[in-house]
């Protein structure tokens, strides 16, 4: 009967011996008592193969590990739980490339019932993981491209009004109000015939430049298409602090655009909508700002109004 379990001992430990999944035995200790060959190929050092501790295998540090899956170190967790665990390790081979690997780490029990130590069977899941990844990086892709302008890298006409509306369930909610301004460029059209669709964009991108440097945390600036854009200006005091901005945003096309082979001067027309005085809809308030936009085009550009047709000169 020896002889027959020897035999059956052995053909287990060659069994394990020729597994391609890295199989450890770790005592209480943190040290690594055993490893099939699989387990060895993971180490690049022979002397970290044997009697060293499993932190120093498997992070090549000298402090114990912290796996954020369970907050503590997964020995720890199984000293005191006494059950399985499962969490996931990254591991850098010689070439430093990583490889993810999911540790199924079992209690192991000696005859008594006293816990000896800990199995753990290594499966790699880089294929999985890096599939995941290439699926997280298109997605992400995907949505910056059907949400933000290709060319100036501002939020398109679709985010733009998700942003509207999350002003105003904001603002709903603290009874506050917020500016929508909507800025056409003036004579953008004589750019374009002089300099062709090149020299329109440069211009674009330059006064989108522009335009973000004068907003504050929590503001957007957006283009709605063409030589249109939209800023969402919000915590304004009062009715001074919004033609401040206004101002501000005027004084920026004081300034020459650089078109490379020409510097050319360009102005502004802008149309203010508030809410909640003008709408409580994203659509409302910017045809209400659209319409105040033409009507300070009518007056002479390079100029603001209000909704209240109200119009400002400058």
């Amino acid at each position: 009967m020896q002889h027959i379990l020897n035999q059956n001992t052995n053909y287990l430990s060659d069994v394990i011996s020729s597994l391609n999944i890295p199989i450890l035995f770790t005592h209480l200790d943190y040290s690594v008592e055993a490893l099939n060959e699989a387990g060895k190929n993971l180490y690049t050092k022979q002397e970290a193969i044997l009697n060293k501790k499993c932190y120093h295998l498997k992070c090549c540090v000298n402090l114990e590990c912290e796996y954020a899956e369970i907050k503590i170190c997964p020995i720890e967790f199984i000293k005191k739980n006494l059950k399985p665990v499962t969490l996931r390790h990254t591991h850098k081979d010689e070439h430093k490339k990583k490889h993810h690997f999911e540790i199924i780490m079992h209690p192991y029990f000696d005859n008594n019932g006293d816990l000896l130590g800990v199995l753990e069977t290594w499966y790699e899941i880089t294929q999985y993981i890096d599939k995941e990844q290439k699926l997280l990086d298109e997605k992400q892709i995907y949505y910056h491209s059907s949400m933000y302008d290709p060319l100036t890298k501002l939020p398109n006409r679709r985010l733009l009004m998700d942003r509207i509306e999350q002003a105003i369930h904001r603002k709903s909610r603290t009874k506050k109000t917020f500016g929508l301004y909507f800025l056409d460029l003036d004579l953008f059209k004589e750019v374009n015939d002089t300099f062709g669709h090149h020299g329109g964009d440069l211009l674009l991108v330059q006064v989108a430049n522009r335009l973000q440097k004068i907003l504050r945390k929590g503001d957007t600036v957006a283009r709605l298409g063409g030589d249109e854009f939209i800023l969402i200006i919000g915590n304004a005091s009062n009715l001074d602090h919004y033609e401040k901005i206004a101002q501000k945003i005027i004084a920026q096309f004081t300034l020459s655009f650089d078109l490379k082979t020409a510097s050319v001067f360009i102005g502004c027309s802008i149309g203010i909508s508030l809410f909640p005085h003008n709408g409580d809809d994203a659509l409302m308030l910017l045809s209400c700002a659209d319409s105040a936009m033409y009507s300070a085009k009518k007056n002479g550009r390079k100029q603001y109004a209000f909704y209240s047709d109200q119009l400002i000169a400058q």
